[in-house]
Parts: C-alpha cells; structure tokens; sequence
C-alpha cells in the first residue's frame, strides 16, 4: 500500500518511523532530511495550495496525519491555523482517492474527566485545543472514508520537547537538584513513545475497522513517581513521601486490545532509563 506519513519528524513520528510498517512508505517535510531507507520524502509546506495538489497526484492509498505544527503552543490561533491547514490536507488527499485515513488524536479530548474512559465517552469542559482536535474528528468522520482516530494519552521519551516533564526533570537532575513539584499528588496516564507507536502501527496494519482507540496504560502514575524514577536513574537520592493521589484520567485499552492486540509493555523504569540514555548518552534511538 502507498502511505504518506505527515509529522514524520515529530516526538511520534520519529517512533513510529521505526515500527515494521510495511507498503510504499512516504513522509512530508518542510525541509530535505536524510530518510531511513525505503522511505521517500516530498518535501513541502503543508499550508501551500501548489504542494498539497502535487501530494494529490502522487495518488496515495493511506494518509497517516501526526503533524500539528507549533507544539507545546496550545493558542487559539495556532489551535486554528493547524484545524485549516489539516482540514484541507484531508479533503484534498479525499478527493484524489485516500479511502483510509490514521489520525493522531489527544487524551485532552475528554476534558476534565477523571476515571479509566473508555471511547465512546463525551468530553467535559474541554480546552480550545481539545475542542479543536474534536472539530478535525468530526471533519474526517464526515468524509465517508475509513479512519482510525488514535487519542493517545501521556506519551513521554524522546525526543519530547524541551519544556516537558522528564526533560525539564533531567536538566535539573544534571545540576544535582530534584525538580521541585507544586503539585506531586498529581497523576497522569503515562505511555512511553515506542508503545504508542507499536500501538498505531499495529492499528494501522489492522484492516477492517474504523473510529476511536484510546492509546494509554491504562493506570495513573502520579508525577513525583516519575521524576523519582529519573532522579534515582541519575544517581540522586530519593525520599519515601506518601501523598494522596488526585483522581485522574486513564485509558480504556479494551478496544484496542481486542482489535489489534495491542498492550503497553514498557514499565515507568525501563522508559525513563530509555529516555536518560537518549538525552546523557546521545544515542539517538
């Protein structure tokens, strides 16, 4: 199958470019990079008109769609500008005869609920970014192709970007300090990087289904956990402190379980080690 991979580059991408994905696999970029091999590149500008009809002639049968340019900028107006830009990607990647269409969805779709969500759950009180995402979903499930929806929660290791968690943690860490949480009680669905992209590409080579598929742990990991596993990986002291954890959200995966049969396997330990490797070793996996 010929697939075209947008946001290749990107924290997932660049985890999901080393999956056994297998078909005529192409990926856009907005500037020429060196690819693995076996994979072509087109190099483009998402937002022009000229590119995304040259995309069209090359008449591909899948679209995977990771990019959403800006990140961690959740603003309205980039929340905008990625909703059109993406909106019409798709149609135009429709019209030339895409009949199926992996998306890149977010947790954040489900507001501010707290409890293991399984997919078919409504959001509440949802952030302009989340509201966005779900504005993208209903375009696409209104284009009369086959998609799969891939709402992915805590994704963490690397590659993630300077301002998060584990990497403000590490530079912290490296100064022989223990990031100082406001908030340690706080809990999240963590999902190291290399599960979320077997989660997708085992979706994505799964034919016959369509919709939404949580991709997470499915269990909270409070925060100060995950710093203490950076912190004790990189030599410092850690301290015994019991906190009351705060409800939080975490994934249903019984859906993407019995479509794909998809399961996390990597523990807290083993990805933040991966992710400590990465950043004080450089080796880039």
């Amino acid at each position: 199958m010929k697939t075209l991979i947008t946001g290749s580059s990107g924290f997932i991408g660049r985890a999901l470019l080393k999956q056994n994905l297998s078909g005529d696999l192409h990926v856009t970029s907005r500037v020429s990079t060196s690819l693995p091999p076996g994979i072509t590149g087109h190099f483009g500008d998402l937002s022009d008109q000229e590119f995304l009809k040259y995309l069209a002639e090359q008449k591909f049968e899948q679209v995977i769609h990771l990019a959403w340019e800006g990140l961690p900028n959740l603003s309205e107006e980039n929340n905008l500008r990625n909703l059109k830009i993406s909106i019409k990607f798709l149609e135009i990647l429709a019209s030339s005869g895409v009949k199926d269409f992996q998306i890149a969805g977010s947790c954040l779709e489900y507001g501010d609920l707290t409890g293991q969500i399984s997919e078919e759950v409504i959001g509440e009180n949802l952030s302009d970014f989340a509201a966005t995402k779900i504005k993208l979903l209903e375009f696409i499930a209104g284009l009369g192709v086959t998609y799969k929806w891939h709402r992915i929660f805590f994704s963490y290791g690397p590659f993630q970007h300077d301002n998060s968690l584990l990497s403000s943690a590490f530079l912290s860490a490296k100064n022989g300090v223990s990031l100082k949480l406001y908030n340690p009680n706080i809990s999240r669905d963590f999902v190291y990087v290399d599960d979320v992209a077997r989660a997708m590409s085992q979706l994505i080579q799964t034919p016959g289904v369509s919709g939404i598929f949580n991709i997470g742990s499915g269990k909270g990991t409070l925060v100060k956990y995950l710093v203490d596993a950076l912190n004790s990986e990189m030599g410092l002291e850690v301290q015994d402190q019991v906190f009351e954890v705060s409800p939080t959200l975490t994934a249903d995966i019984k859906k993407i379980t019995e479509t794909c049969g998809w399961t996390p396997k990597v523990s807290i330990e083993q990805g933040v080690k991966k992710f400590v490797d990465w950043k004080d070793l450089g080796t880039g996996e």
